[in-house]
This record gives structure tokens, sequence and C-alpha cells, in this order.
């Protein structure tokens, strides 16, 4: 039997299996349908982990979207940090990457984004402080590049690019 406290090292990966398994569950199911028993039981982990991790399941339904937009932006950030931006096409495929292998999760965020769910502040202000940064300085690689028009609205244009996502 284990002793009560905080969990080994190896245990580290159970909060990923964590954030998958609510990747699953909440893109297929209704968040009041999804309980902590099923999160735990998908991912092959105690249920206790939830609420060490992240406090109850509003906190795992939270860490699961900053986890699916970090994992957008993972890759723009890369391409910015090493200057190598030549267009849009690396922001859609990145999208399309998570899109492909979880395809309801737009539906989620739609529904989230229009207040049908139970974070849209909290997903809007993710949303915010993960990406707007580095999409911003991707627009400037691009147009110190020549790539955009000169006078195009940065605001504008991220409001297009992310509605198109």
């Amino acid at each position: 039997m284990r002793k009560p406290g905080r969990p080994k090292q190896e245990d580290e990966d159970k909060r990923v299996l964590l954030i998958e398994a609510a990747k699953q569950c909440f893109t297929t199911m209704p968040y009041h349908k999804v309980t902590t028993r099923k999160l735990a039981a998908k991912s092959g982990v105690n249920a206790g982990l939830i609420r060490y991790y992240f406090v109850n399941k509003e906190g795992l339904y939270k860490a699961m979207f900053l986890d699916m937009v970090q994992t957008v932006t993972k890759e723009i950030r890369e391409l910015v940090a090493q200057q190598t931006m030549e267009g849009f096409e690396p922001l859609f495929r990145c999208h399309a990457k998570v899109i492909y292998k979880y395809p309801e999760f737009p539906k989620l965020m739609f529904k989230e984004l229009q207040g049908e769910g139970i974070c849209q502040d909290y997903l809007i202000e993710t949303i915010a402080k993960e990406t707007f940064g580095v999409f911003d300085k991707a627009m400037s690689q691009l147009k110190e590049k020549g790539k955009l028009k000169p006078g195009v609205d940065p605001k504008f244009l991220r409001l297009s690019v992310m509605s198109l996502m």
C-alpha cells in the first residue's frame, strides 16, 4: 500500500494520461455526463490524482483546453524563434494535426466560446495569453519578409486567421 503524500516522479506521466482521457471524453460527451470516475477509468489512474493535479473535474477540463491551445502554438513558437515563418500554412498545419486527432474539439471550443459551456472566460483568456504574442511575432516576421501588404491591421488579421481555425 502506498503512503499518502505527493505522487512519485513516475506518477507525473499520469497527469498527461488524465489530460488525454479528458480530450477523449469531453469531445465525445457533454460535460455533465463526464464523471471523475469515467476520466480515471479512461486514463487508467486513481481518481484521487484528479484532485491532486487539477483540484476537480473543471480544473482538468481547463487544463485540457490549455494543453490543446499550447499544442497548436508550440510549433509556431519554434518557427518564430528560428525566424522561419514564410506564410500562414504552418499555423493551419499545426491546427489541422490537432483537429485530425480530435475532430470533435472545434465543436467543443465553439460551444464554450458561445457561452454554452462552463469556462468561456477562461478559454478566451487562455487563447489570448497563449496565442496573441506568438501570432503577432509571426505577423511581424511575415511583414518584414514582404509577405503581408503594408497597412494590414494586425488585430483584424489575427481575428480573421483565428476564425478560420
